[in-house]
């Protein structure tokens, strides 16, 4: 039985207190990029929103009306993403039994014009770069769990994969993000419990792919779930966080909405060295996808299970609108920012 993400996500932060030893079999979380995506060109103006429950994917114009509609060629869709050329990728989770994958939409395209599957049980998340490699989050489900898998773009072959999940140091972990941050790196972001004292807590996971180097780093000054993945021009980290870290640089003294989510920024550091600043507005239901602006001004926070995208300022965090059925949406998954179709 499928359920919701945000139910699925307290259900798995319940096992992660718990000190679970195994992943358990449940269904996976759906995703997001999408969205934390990569810096969007100042022609990205479009929000691609996918909305897995009425598998669809609505396209608003900066005015935040709906403009075209997707439907074809998807599987409860999930995470998404918007390359340099235009292009949208899709990340089909279907039944996390194998029958999901990845679609790609040449730009202005409303049918898939090529599919990857190969090796993919259950895809949350997907990027691209500018040489139009595409990269795949995968929840996996049985073996292997929690991969990223590389594919040349228009073929349907696996060329690098990246064991995301270090049985060395965690007990499990789930998928909860990726961006591109540049030309030859990507960042992810997961959730999990570790063995020994460490307890539970969110992580940032950094590889370098062109190098093939994968590189973790720890926020463990903080300990709960995280959701989404963004990175500034300067290098500030966002996550989504629950419960709402104290202390730290930030108050997030509002509360807005039923949840107990909100988004936290840190420093680019490895280890202990952060410093949690809490942006100003909380009361998410699952933070799911974060996307920056160009300009760095707005932040877009898919909230599925809250059934919106908010808009917020950045750095501040101030609301600013928050869309939803009035926009055609049904429950967002994930929000990426990308040309006129």
């Amino acid at each position: 039985m499928r359920l919701t993400l945000a139910a699925v996500g307290t259900a798995i932060l319940g096992l992660l207190l718990a000190g679970c030893a195994s992943p358990p079999q449940a269904p996976a979380l759906p995703g997001t990029v999408a969205v934390a995506q990569r810096p969007a060109t100042s022609g990205n103006t479009y929000l691609y929103v996918t909305d897995p429950t009425v598998n669809q994917v609505e396209v608003l114009d900066p005015t935040y009306k709906l403009v075209e509609t997707i439907t074809s060629g998807l599987n409860f869709p999930v995470g998404d993403w918007v390359d340099s050329k235009g292009n949208l990728y899709v990340a089909n989770e279907g039944k996390c039994d194998g029958s999901g994958n990845v679609v790609e939409y040449a730009h202005g395209s409303t049918t898939p014009t090529y599919t990857y599957s190969s090796g993919l049980i259950c895809p949350l998340f997907v990027g691209a770069d500018s040489s139009g490699n595409v990269f795949v989050f995968d929840y996996g489900t049985g073996g292997p769990w929690n991969f990223l898998a590389e594919f040349p773009q228009g073929q349907n072959t696996v060329t690098n994969t990246w064991n995301t999940c270090n049985t060395g140091t965690y007990a499990f972990c789930y998928p909860t993000g990726l961006t591109m941050v540049s030309s030859g790196e990507l960042m992810l972001a997961m959730y999990g419990a570790v063995h020994g004292s460490l307890g539970s807590y969110w992580v940032a996971d950094e590889v370098l792919y062109n190098q093939k180097y994968n590189n973790q780093f720890y926020l463990t000054g903080y300990t709960g779930a995280g959701g989404g993945v963004a990175i500034d021009k300067k290098f500030n980290v966002l996550v989504g966080a629950n419960p709402v870290p104290k202390g730290g640089g930030g108050g997030a003294k509002r509360r807005s909405g039923p949840g107990g989510w909100a988004i936290v920024r840190t420093p680019h550091k490895h280890g202990t060295e952060i410093q949690l600043h809490n942006l100003k507005y909380i009361g998410f239901t699952f933070v799911d996808s974060l996307t920056l602006s160009a300009d760095q001004k707005t932040l877009f926070v898919a909230d599925y299970g809250g059934k919106s995208v908010t808009v917020l300022t950045y750095p501040k965090g101030a609301f600013v609108k928050a869309l939803g059925g009035a926009n055609g949406l049904t429950d967002p998954g994930s929000a990426a920012l990308g040309p006129a179709p």
